[in-house]
């Protein structure tokens, strides 16, 4: 997936989430798309500021999803953010829409994949330290 973009100290954007931003922000300003990024951005503000009771957060269920979060967002279109805690960091994995009632598992195994490599890479650091 490559190296994660960072918005400051605590929130780092996976590529895949990043790209989704880009492809909202080539939009109008009166578009609903716009809207919807606007909508993605101040949630993600409002979560690096631990203002959280503001945001719909639900934890994943399953048993493999443990580390998995996600933000709802409703209007103007249903999507999703998905993102993790490690280290005291929060790392957006992905924002997708909201299409059906579920997510299929092979989609959240893709997101506990990028949770690993973010793992490993806090341990090599931590061991290399």
């Amino acid at each position: 997936m490559g190296k994660p973009l960072i918005i400051n100290k605590r929130v780092k954007i996976s590529e895949k989430a990043q790209k989704k931003i880009n492809k909202l922000s080539e939009y109008r300003e009166n578009s609903i798309e716009f809207k919807l990024l606007t909508n993605i951005i101040f949630s993600i503000e409002r979560l690096e500021k631990d203002e959280t009771n503001l945001l719909d957060i639900k934890l994943i269920k399953g048993t493999k999803n443990k580390l998995l979060k996600e933000i709802r967002i409703k209007c103007p279109l249903n999507y999703r953010i998905f993102f993790t805690e490690i280290n005291n960091n929060i790392h957006i994995l992905d924002i997708r829409e909201k299409k059906t009632d579920r997510f299929p598992q092979s989609y959240f195994d893709i997101l506990l994949n990028m949770i690993k490599r973010i793992l490993n890479a806090v341990l090599l650091i931590l061991f290399i330290l």
